[in-house]
């Protein structure tokens, strides 16, 4: 198989000039980023060196890995990386050595804090991700149906092999599909997964439910999407789905964003509100802490994962991520694990990998 790279600047793109930041992550919608472009802050595409990925195109571009003829079966790569609770506290390998535990990082839902509260009260944590969908005019998605936003089916950050969807329902995901009768307005679909978690970091005797609410929306709407986004991070939510004619409400504990970072195309957070109860947030896109974390923190809103690089937002990251938030983890356990997750499924070193977020 052919090998094509593309490379752009050293250092990381500038608040200053979003349309060269724009450029920038325009070459992060592929799935595989190599270790040494990461280390140097700039892409590249290696198709052959993603041995995990094993990844061939079929008829329209669509990615597939070798599985059987059950659509949702995705083969899990070899464990080149370990996992994430017996990643080091520092790495050799790449740039950046992740710093030894604070053993003040608490655990991002404190005792006596809102979230850990209502989980411990409600045994549920509810998980709220806004995913707009890849499009070829915004950013390279790989093919010209990855990067259609009105193709659920085969959409880079939806339908694809490592789509938000698709990847939480292969046969090897612990996540179990919820019904949704009806995708509620604004989007194009909503997928919910459920996973039973030990509720002892929650002083809870019984397990809690983890619930993980994925919204998809068109490509052309994704600064509403960016928009409502730090609106539910600042005043917080709720999200409502029928399941087989069972109404279900939850208030979501966290919400998150994974896709284009458009804010490096110049889009502006919306005018603060500076009421309601904000809620804790991550962002899954490119560059995210220092494109997001400021307008999050005055907005009373916690960033609890981002990036520090061009990075693929997909199904395996956000499934490190959610497993993490369940099992209540310091923030800092948080990095390791969708980076030993992100490592594994990208085949880069843990110190590569640990750059990225």
């Amino acid at each position: 198989m052919s090998t094509f790279r593309i490379h752009a600047s050293r250092s990381a793109p500038s608040k200053k000039a979003p349309e060269t930041a724009g450029w920038l992550c325009r070459l992060c919608g592929t799935a595989v980023v190599s270790a040494l472009a990461i280390t140097l802050g700039c892409a590249a595409l290696e198709p052959d060196r993603a041995a995990p990925l094993a990844a061939e195109q079929t008829e329209g571009g669509r990615a597939e890995l070798p599985r059987s003829e059950t659509s949702s079966s995705v083969a899990e790569p070899p464990q080149t990386t370990a996992v994430a609770s017996a990643l080091p506290s520092s790495v050799t390998s790449g740039s950046a050595a992740l710093p030894a535990p604070d053993p003040s990082d608490a655990r991002w839902a404190p005792a006596r804090g809102p979230s850990h509260q209502h989980v411990r009260e409600t045994g549920q944590l509810v998980v709220h991700v806004l995913v707009p969908l890849c499009h070829n005019e915004q950013v390279v998605c790989g093919s010209k149906l990855a990067g259609d936003p009105d193709n659920l089916d085969h959409n880079l950050y939806w339908g694809a092999i490592f789509g938000q969807k698709r990847f939480f329902s292969r046969k090897a995901s612990e996540w179990k599909a919820d019904t949704v009768d009806a995708a509620p307005a604004g989007t194009l679909a909503r997928a919910v997964f459920t996973r039973s978690f030990d509720g002892a970091a929650w002083d809870r005797e019984e397990p809690i439910t983890a619930w993980v609410v994925f919204d998809a929306i068109h490509g052309d709407e994704i600064d509403g999407a960016i928009d409502t986004f730090y609106t539910e991070a600042e005043r917080g939510a709720r999200v409502e789905w029928v399941a087989g004619g069972e109404t279900r409400v939850f208030n979501v504990d966290v919400i998150g964003y994974a896709g284009h970072n458009r804010m490096m195309d110049g889009k502006r957070p919306p005018e603060a509100a500076r009421d309601g109860e904000p809620i804790p947030s991550f962002v899954m896109a490119c560059y995210s802490k220092s494109w997001f974390e400021d307008a999050l923190t005055k907005r009373g809103s916690r960033l609890l994962a981002s990036t520090q690089a061009l990075m693929a937002p997909e199904g395996y990251v956000l499934e490190a991520l959610a497993a993490g938030l369940a099992e209540n983890s310091t923030p800092v356990q948080l990095r390791r694990r969708i980076a030993a997750a992100y490592g594994r499924w990208q085949n880069l070193s843990e110190g590569a990998a640990l750059n990225i977020f």
